[in-house]
């Protein structure tokens, strides 16, 4: 999934982060999906994009590292995604589809602007 995910360098302490993340997902929740924070640590977030009634889709981590003079290095990354796969005959018939992945494409380009 080339377009969830990111490295980029910010001055956002570890609050603004999670309050940059905060804002991006409410930006993205409007639809079926929604991206929720579901825990947090002191060098990253856990973020879970949920479906209709609750179901997990994908789990997204925003993790830092600090890198000197009042800079993070700050990583978005994919840990966890289901798969749907058509079957027709009970075959497999062509590419997997990743649900909660246009939620999670959002929310990344939304919190990728935020940090810029």
């Amino acid at each position: 999934m080339e377009d969830v995910g990111f490295v980029v360098v910010s001055s956002a302490g570890p609050q603004a982060l999670r309050a940059a993340g905060a804002r991006a997902a409410l930006a993205v929740s409007a639809g079926p999906e929604r991206v929720v924070e579901s825990s947090a640590n002191a060098g990253s977030v856990r973020y879970d994009v949920v479906g209709a009634g609750g179901v997990l889709l994908l789990v997204l981590r925003v993790s830092w590292h600090e890198l000197g003079s009042g800079t993070r290095r700050v990583t978005l990354s994919v840990h966890g995604q289901r798969e749907q796969r058509r079957r027709v005959f009970g075959r497999v018939v062509g590419r997997a589809r990743v649900p909660g992945r246009q939620a999670a494409a959002a929310f990344t380009r939304e919190l990728r602007a935020q940090l810029s």
